[in-house]
């Protein structure tokens, strides 16, 4: 969160003492503003012209939620009118997130996460990757550039079959051009290495299935597990909550259309990996993106969200999405080797702690460790995957006919 923006929500929570327009002259020239099904953004437009108020509607993030992304020059004026607007549902400030990773600690030993939380144990059982009664699992995770080309990571990535890439074509009719690999929503393709090459995203990924049992390299919690890649991304290496809530979006539709079609169409995506956020920011400045975590999860997906990598109790100070109070949602901690809490902590908004420090992937077919909580919470996503290919029959039924129950089991 920008400066201008972390003055301009403490004023409004703690009382400024700085006068009405200095505090506006501060606030974001973006928003979020989600409206009702029969509530057009021309609509809400041509309200708002009619006011004189300058705005314009940039463009719609997530067309089935209703969520669209406005600018304005004169947000005090744009807020107060969105409040009497009959059509809205919900708005807030477009704001950007960060990783939530530290530098590398070479005293962390290469594998101990995997021994600490027991998933040596666990591949006695399953390996991951398909439930038992053959349903292909998959694990989306929003996060940078990913190295697609990695000898540890391409065999594991979903790629959707309904699509026939680089033919210019929206084949599937999802509404997104050539989406074979999972999407970069910034540049609407499904290409993972634009703006600065960063190991961020690709970490992540082999913490949560890294191909296992190959002779290469490391294994993930799951050893088969698909990967549903969701890029967000700029030139200028820094994603903001617009795109994040479109890659939500997306990896939201691929499950539903699963859901509709019986497995047919779409990917079975039980959870999302979030390892980044914003540090010391209350949920209920964040309504609409708080929001959808109770969506994705009716949909039968967990998301799985890193805290803060400060030491700081997040119940007092924020911190975001992790302050979020969805069922859908497990926040992760991160502990260390000698089972210590380190970076953020909060009895009400924390969920549990993971280890963190663990060998994962590099660019260019190299590995290295990885550590914050940004390497904590995809050991959380791996395990959960895990649970959904216990071999046992009933659990699969129940994940068909009951997803959101599934998903909170």
């Amino acid at each position: 969160m920008s400066n201008g923006m972390k003055n301009w929500f403490l004023g409004l929570l703690l009382g400024s003492c700085l006068s009405s327009a200095a505090l506006w002259a501060q606030a974001p020239s973006t928003w979020l503003v989600q409206l009702d099904p029969q509530t057009t953004p021309e609509a809400l437009a041509s309200t708002l012209k009619a006011q004189g108020i300058r705005q314009y509607w940039v463009q719609t993030i997530a067309p089935a939620w209703g969520i669209h992304l406005w600018q304005t020059a004169e947000p005090q004026r744009f807020v107060e009118a969105l409040r009497q607007y009959p059509g809205l549902r919900n708005y807030q400030p477009n704001a950007p997130v960060s990783p939530r990773s530290t530098p590398n600690d070479p005293a962390y030993d290469r594998q101990w996460a995997h021994e600490r939380i027991g998933t040596p144990q666990a591949w006695q059982h399953s390996t991951g990757g398909r439930t038992a009664e053959g349903d292909t699992l998959v694990c989306a995770i929003i996060d940078a550039t990913f190295d697609v080309t990695h000898e540890d990571l391409a065999p594991n990535l979903w790629r959707n079959r309904a699509e026939v890439p680089n033919n210019g074509i929206d084949d599937d009719r999802n509404g997104y051009v050539d989406d074979y690999l999972g999407w970069q929503v910034v540049f609407d393709t499904d290409r993972h290495d634009y703006g600065p090459i960063s190991n961020h995203g690709s970490a992540v990924a082999g913490l949560v299935a890294a191909r296992g049992d190959n002779a290469v390299g490391v294994a993930g919690g799951n050893w088969q597990l698909q990967l549903m890649l969701g890029s967000a991304h700029t030139a200028q290496a820094i994603t903001d909550l617009a795109n994040v809530v479109e890659a939500y979006h997306y990896i939201w539709q691929q499950r539903r259309q699963y859901n509709a079609t019986n497995g047919q169409a779409g990917a079975y995506v039980v959870a999302i990996n979030a390892s980044w956020g914003i540090d010391f920011a209350p949920a209920e400045n964040y309504p609409l993106w708080c929001a959808l975590y109770d969506t994705l999860g009716q949909a039968g997906i967990l998301s799985i969200a890193a805290a803060t990598n400060a030491d700081v109790d997040i119940d007092r100070d924020g911190d975001m999405p992790c302050t979020c109070p969805s069922p859908y949602l497990i926040t992760v901690g991160e502990s260390t080797q000698l089972e210590t809490q380190q970076g953020g902590f909060g009895r009400t908004h924390l969920d549990l702690f993971a280890p963190s420090g663990t060998r994962s992937l590099r660019w260019g077919n190299r590995y290295g460790d990885f550590g914050g909580t940004s390497g904590a919470a995809p050991l959380v996503s791996g395990a959960v995957a895990l649970l959904y290919s216990a071999p046992s029959v009933r659990w699969v039924q129940q994940q068909r006919a009951q997803p959101a129950e599934a998903a909170r089991s």
